[in-house]
């Protein structure tokens, strides 16, 4: 099984002062850490990135905000045991007044 990450758009984001530097964590068995870059109000960033996903696992996306003055700021987490897979997905997280927006397909190697 794998896991295809599209693209992260920017519903609203985090950081009033600049854009908010955006990195996924992907808990796959073993965690992994996609860099998406910055990102203002509005705007998406395609980022095509594969991941194979570990069996007997719990797996997840989580969506985070780079801080270079204080901690870095979880957003939200994705847990993909709640969504279909070998279909295109979106799932919004929101934190506050954050909101980010994720497209991925859980690919299963039966398809």
């Amino acid at each position: 099984m794998f896991l295809i990450i599209d693209a992260v758009t920017c519903l609203k984001q985090d950081d009033y002062t600049g854009k908010d530097d955006i990195f996924l964590l992907v808990n796959n068995g073993f965690p992994r850490t996609i860099e998406v870059g910055e990102l203002v109000n509005h705007q998406t960033k395609k980022i095509s990135r594969e991941v194979t996903l570990t069996e007997n696992s719990q797996h997840s996306i989580e969506i985070w905000e780079r801080d270079e003055l204080s901690a870095n700021d979880l957003i939200g987490t994705i847990f993909l045991a709640d969504f279909t897979p070998n279909m295109e997905q979106q799932a919004v997280v929101e934190n506050g007044d954050v909101s980010y927006k994720l497209w991925f397909t859980i690919v299963t190697e039966s398809q």
